[in-house]
C-alpha cells in the first residue's frame, strides 16, 4: 500500500475504513478525527502515462465537498473546480485537489502530477498564463527575455528523437507545484512577489529584493524505475550567490524547507538510497541548477566543458575518504508540470546535517561558513580556533591542545577540541586534488558541537563546481581563506606533517579512494546516472545562450553527443588516469611526504575465509609494526612501547586485527601502511543458530541513555563476539571479539553519537547467537 510522507508525533492509521493522520493524541482511548477533514483519495497516482485516462477523485464523508485545480493554484472553494465528474487527463497536468466540509474545515492539499512524454517535448515558448519576462537585468536595462521551450532541433533530430522518453525516465522526477504567481508574479510585494523574477541578486531597486522569499508549494518526488513516489507540502525559495544574476543564467538553484507550517516538520524519506550512509530525515534540501561549467554559464570556455558531475563528485569523494559529506542525486525538475532541466538534489550543511552526521542535538551546533558567515549557533569557538591559528602550531603543546589534548596525545577535559585534525586533512587533500578554484576563499563550511566537546570542527565539500579542469594545476601552497590558513598554519608541526603523510599513503594507494582507478570509476558512476538525462538538460537550456539571451555573439547549440560526452571522453582517457600521480608528487615535492617510503604488504586487509600470511617489504629502513590497531611510532619519533613487533618474516594473520606498519631509518619514520583484516569462518547453519537465552543475558537500564550494560554467562570456553545492530542490519558497534572462559561477564557500552532508536544486541558464541531489542534515548 502507498503511504503519505509521514510527520513527528503524530500518528498514521485507519478510521471509518480510511487512512489518515490523527493529529489530536488519545492515549488509552480510541482515535478520533476531530475537525480533520479526509483528503481526496485519486484513482491514478502521480507520474508517466502514454494514454490519456479518466482520474476519479473521492473522499470517505459523503458530506464534504472535493475541489481542485490543473495550474498550480492552490485550491479553495473560491478559485477551483468543484469536483461533479471523472476529470479527463490527456496532457501533463499537475492536478491539486482539497476536500471542505460543512463549516468550511479544509483537509490537507494533494496533489499529483500526471506527466506525457509526448507533450513534454513539444513544450513550447509561450504557455499560457506565464510571462514573457522575467528578472530585471542587474548591469544593463530590461528584464531578461524569458525561456520555456523544449527545442525541437533536439527533440526532432534523428540522433535524439528516439531516446526523448527514455532521457525523461532515466533519472527521478521532481515536481513543484504551486501558484504561478509565487514563481512569476511581477509585484514587488514581499507576500505576492515572483521568487523566480526577484531573485536577491537582480535588477530590481534594491538589488537584494526576494533574497529571503519564501513560498507555500507541493513537491512531489516520482522514481519512474524504481517505481516509488512521494507528495509533501512545504516551503520553496531561490538559493544561491552569482547565479541568482538575471545576466549570468536563467536556469535558478532552489531550497525546500520543511516546516509546519506546510506540513511535516522534516522530510522522512529514503532519497538517496545508497551505500554511503545517507540519513533519510530533512529539514532542508538544495535544487541544485548548475552554474560553473555549465551550458548557462557567460563564459564560452565553461560551456564547452560543461559535465554536471564536479560537485557531486567533490562530495562523493570526500565521503568515500571516510567523512560526512553532503549526499546528492539527480532528478528532472518540473515547475506545474514544465520542464525545468537537469538537476541535482543535495543535503544542506546546517546543524541538522551536522546531528545527523555527527550524533547529539541540532540546536547544540555551530555551523560556519566562508565570508564570516554563520549558518547556525555562534562563532565563538571558530573565533578561538582562529586565534590558535595565528598563535602557531609548531610546538607539540599547541598542536594537541587545539585538538583538545595534553603535548602527549591524552584528552585533556578542560581543552576545547577545536579541530578534527584527520578531517581537515581529508579536505584540504581531495580539494587540491579535483583543483577546485573557487575555494576556500569561498564555498567552505564546518561545524562543531559545542556541547559534546568530542570531535572538533569538521569541514564539509560545497559548491565545489570549478574543479576538473586542469590536470596540472597545483594549489599544494593556495592559501586563501581560513581552513587553508589553518593548514598552512599546522605544517610546521612534525606530528602534523607524518599525520598529513598517512592521509596521502591512505588514498592514493592500493585502491584508495583517490587511485587512478577508484576516481575514475566514480566519475564513470556518476557519468552513467546522466547519459540520457542530459538530452533532455540540452533540449530544455541547450539553446539559451544562441537563441534567448540577448547579449550573447556565440551561437552554439550544446548537445549531448556534440559537446557533453567529448568532455567526459577527456576526463576520463586523459584527466583522471594522470592527476593521481601528479597531485601525489606535488604534495611530496612541498615536504608532505617523507623521503623513505612506507612499506608494502602482500595483502591489503579485508574478508579473509581462511588465515593467511602477510609479508611487508620496505626499500630502506627496518619495518616496525603493531596488530592491535595502534601507532608503532610515539609521539616525538621513539619506537611505540605499545605491542610493537620488529618485522622479521611473514606475520600469520588468523583472526580480524587491524595491521599499521611504518619504515624507519636512523631518525626518519616513513608514512603508515594499514590493513583491516576480517577473518570470517563459513557461515553458520540454521541448526547452529539458536535464538534466545542460552547465555542467560540480562541487559541494564533497557531503555538506556548514557550507557548498557550486557552481562552474560558462559558455559566453556570458546569465542565471543558481542555486536549492537541497527534496524537496518549495519554493524553500529562491535563491543567485544575474542577468546573468553567459562564464566559470568559483562561489558558496559557508553555510545557517544549514536541516534535514538531501536537496535539490535547480538551475542555470537562459538556457533550459536544470542539476540534482543534495545532501546536508546534522547
Amino acid at each position: 500500500p502507498y503511504y503519505p510522507v509521514q510527520r513527528n508525533n503524530v500518528s498514521y492509521g485507519i478510521i471509518d475504513g480510511h487512512h489518515t493522520f490523527f493529529e489530536t493524541p488519545t492515549p488509552g482511548y480510541e482515535n478520533t478525527l476531530g475537525d480533520q477533514v479526509f483528503s481526496p483519495v485519486f484513482s491514478k497516482t502521480r507520474g508517466f502515462y502514454k494514454s490519456p485516462f479518466e482520474l476519479q477523485l473521492s473522499v470517505g464523508d459523503p458530506g464534504l465537498k472535493i475541489y481542485y485545480t490543473t495550474d498550480g493554484t492552490r485550491p479553495d472553494a473560491m478559485n477551483a473546480i468543484l469536483y461533479e465528474a471523472p476529470i479527463q487527463i490527456e496532457t501533463t497536468t499537475p492536478l491539486s485537489a482539497v476536500a471542505i466540509d460543512i463549516s468550511g474545515h479544509s483537509s490537507e492539499v494533494i496533489t499529483h502530477t500526471f506527466l506525457f512524454a509526448e507533450d513534454i517535448v513539444q513544450q513550447p515558448d509561450n504557455p499560457p498564463g506565464y510571462p514573457s519576462e522575467w528578472s530585471p537585468f542587474k548591469y544593463t536595462a530590461g528584464n531578461a527575455p524569458a525561456d520555456y521551450e523544449m527545442d525541437p532541433e533536439v527533440c526532432n533530430n534523428p540522433e535524439y528523437q528516439p531516446l526523448m522518453e527514455s532521457s525523461l525516465t532515466s533519472i527521478p522526477t521532481l515536481s513543484l507545484v504551486t501558484d504561478i504567481g509565487n514563481l512569476f508574479s511581477h509585484s514587488t510585494d514581499p507576500e505576492t512577489g515572483g521568487i523566480y523574477i526577484y531573485t536577491g541578486n537582480s535588477g530590481a531597486s534594491p538589488s537584494s529584493l526576494g533574497i529571503d522569499w519564501e513560498r507555500q508549494i507541493s513537491a512531489e518526488y516520482i522514481d519512474p524505475v524504481n517505481n516509488s513516489n512521494f507528495q509533501i507540502n512545504c516551503g520553496l525559495k531561490l538559493h544561491g550567490g552569482n547565479s541568482r544574476v538575471p545576466m549570468n543564467s536563467q536556469k535558478h538553484s532552489f531550497r525546500l524547507v520543511f516546516r509546519s507550517e506546510y506540513g511535516p516538520k522534516k522530510l522522512n524519506y529514503n532519497l538517496f538510497d545508497d551505500k554511503r550512509g545517507a540519513d533519510n530525515e530533512f529539514n532542508t534540501l538544495v535544487l541544485r541548477a548548475g552554474y560553473n561549467y555549465s551550458w548557462m554559464h557567460n563564459n564560452v570556455e565553461q560551456r564547452i566543458h560543461t559535465s554536471f558531475i564536479q560537485d557531486p563528485f567533490a562530495k562523493n569523494t570526500q565521503l568515500d575518504m571516510g567523512d560526512p559529506s553532503p549526499h546528492n542525486k539527480f532528478v528532472h525538475l518540473y515547475l506545474n508540470g514544465l520542464y525545468w532541466g537537469l538537476y541535482c538534489i543535495t543535503e544542506k550543511v546546517n546543524n541538522d546535517f551536522a546531528e545527523s552526521y555527527m550524533g547529539g542535538k541540532e540546536d547544540d551546533y555551530d555551523v560556519v561558513k566562508d565570508h564570516s558567515g554563520l549558518v547556525d549557533g555562534n562563532r565563538t569557538a571558530w573565533d578561538q580556533l582562529l586565534n590558535q591559528t595565528k598563535a602557531g602550531f609548531s610546538s607539540n603543546a599547541a598542536y594537541f591542545k587545539v585538538q583538545g589534548r595534553n603535548p602527549d596525545g591524552s584528552i585533556n577535559p578542560v581543552y576545547a577540541n577545536l579541530l578534527d585534525v584527520d578531517n581537515l586533512i581529508n579536505y584540504i587533500i581531495f580539494n587540491v586534488y579535483i583543483g577546485n578554484n573557487d575555494w576556500d576563499h569561498n564555498n567552505w563550511l564546518a561545524a562543531r558541537n559545542r556541547v559534546k566537546n568530542d570531535i572538533g570542527f569538521r569541514f564539509f565539500s560545497w559548491d565545489a563546481e570549478n574543479s576538473l579542469t586542469d590536470k596540472y594545476v597545483n594549489m599544494v601552497n593556495d592559501i586563501q581563506g581560513e581552513p587553508t590558513t589553518i593548514y598552512s598554519a599546522l605544517r610546521s608541526n612534525e606530528e602534523f606533517g607524518l599525520r598529513f603523510a598517512d592521509h596521502l599513503r591512505e588514498h592514493f594507494f592500493n585502491g584508495g579512494a583517490l587511485t587512478s582507478s577508484a576516481a575514475g570509476e566514480r566519475f564513470r558512476e556518476l557519468a552513467g546516472k546522466i547519459d540520457l538525462a542530459v538530452i533532455a538538460e540540452s533540449a530544455r537550456w541547450g539553446d539559451y545562450r544562441r537563441d534567448t539571451h540577448p547579449r550573447d555573439d556565440v551561437a552554439v547549440l550544446y548537445t549531448r553527443n556534440d559537446h557533453w560526452k567529448v568532455e567526459i571522453h577527456m576526463l576520463q582517457s586523459d584527466y583522471f588516469p594522470d592527476r593521481s600521480d601528479i597531485v601525489f608528487q606535488q604534495f611530496r615535492n612541498e615536504g608532505l611526504y617523507p623521503g623513505i617510503d612506507a612499506p608494502d604488504f602482500s595483502h591489503y586487509g579485508g574478508k579473509l575465509k581462511e588465515p593467511v600470511y602477510l609479508e611487508m617489504s620496505a626499500n630502506k629502513g627496518e619495518i616496525y609494526f603493531t596488530d592491535n590497531d595502534s601507532d608503532p611510532r610515539a609521539i616525538g619519533g621513539d619506537i611505540s612501547s605499545s605491542r610493537v613487533t620488529l618485522y622479521s618474516g611473514p606475520v600469520l594473520i588468523d583472526s580480524t586485527m587491524v595491521i599499521k606498519a611504518r619504515a624507519k631509518s636512523g631518525n626518519d619514520w616513513s608514512a603508515m601502511t594499514m590493513a583491516t583484516f576480517n577473518v570470517v569462518s563459513e557461515p553458520l547453519s540454521k541448526t547452529d543458530l539458536i535464538i534466545g537465552d542460552l547465555l542467560n543475558v540480562n541487559l541494564y537500564p533497557n531503555p538506556f541513555n548514557a550507557h548498557l550494560t550486557i552481562q552474560y554467562n558462559l558455559p566453556e570456553n570458546g569465542h565471543l563476539k558481542i555486536q549492537i545492530i541497527s534496524m537496518d542490519g549495519r554493524v553500529v558497534a562491535e563491543l567485544y571479539d575474542g577468546l573468553q572462559i567459562i564464566g559470568n561477564h559483562s561489558v558496559t557500552w557508553q555510545p557517544e553519537t549514536l541516534k535514538s532508536g531501536i537496535y539490535f544486541y547480538r551475542l555470537v558464541f562459538n556457533r550459536s547467537i544470542v539476540a534482543g531489542k534495545i532501546i536508546k534515548t534522547d
